[in-house]
């Protein structure tokens, strides 16, 4: 008996937000916490995610150790009301993010993208729904460069969408991608 190998199931997803959330300095403030203390620590975190992320619309793609991966788009929200205005998709991931900051009470960082992604279920053993593309990336090394209690949106992301009003722009040398100009959402 020969086992085929399954067909990625994949599709094209456009104009969503990515967005990278990571707790700023959680080894550091943990370090003198048991496994089973961290651990209920990262489930509250994790329920206040959860929670944040059905108030807003966006779907939890996946943990990451202490931060998550997020999106907003109509393809993925149960509210397409909200979603069919042209800015609602960075609007959605800006307003996640102010509340999330709000709401936790561990310093956070964010990095926020918009754009087109693949995403599906690919692998044999472990497959499970995640996101690839450019823009992934993009928002992984911006989140690299994003210091603790900032939210970073991409200029890209802000030509294409209104953004508040409370803005500085900075210019990030990010690798593969070169100089990067994002904006810091001051709330």
């Amino acid at each position: 008996m020969t086992l085929s190998i399954p067909i990625p199931h994949t599709s094209l997803y456009a104009n969503v937000a990515v967005i990278f959330i990571d707790i700023a300095g959680f080894v550091a403030h943990t370090s003198t916490l048991t496994d089973s203390q961290r651990v209920a620590m990262l489930h509250n975190i994790y329920a206040i995610f959860d929670d944040t992320a059905a108030q807003h619309d966006a779907k939890i793609i996946k943990y990451l150790g202490d931060g998550c991966l997020l999106l907003c788009g109509p393809y993925f929200s149960q509210n397409t009301t909200i979603l069919s205005e042209q800015n609602s998709t960075a609007n959605n991931a800006i307003s996640l993010s102010i509340a999330l900051q709000q709401r936790l009470s561990y310093p956070t960082k964010y990095a926020i993208t918009c754009g087109d992604i693949m995403a599906g279920y690919i692998g044999i053993n472990q497959s499970q729904f995640d996101i690839w593309g450019r823009i992934v990336d993009h928002c992984s090394r911006i989140l690299g460069t994003t210091p603790s209690n900032a939210i970073y949106v991409c200029h890209n992301t802000a030509q294409y969408h209104s953004l508040p009003i409370q803005v500085s722009k900075h210019h990030l040398e990010l690798r593969d991608f070169g100089d990067t100009c994002v904006y810091q959402i001051h709330h």
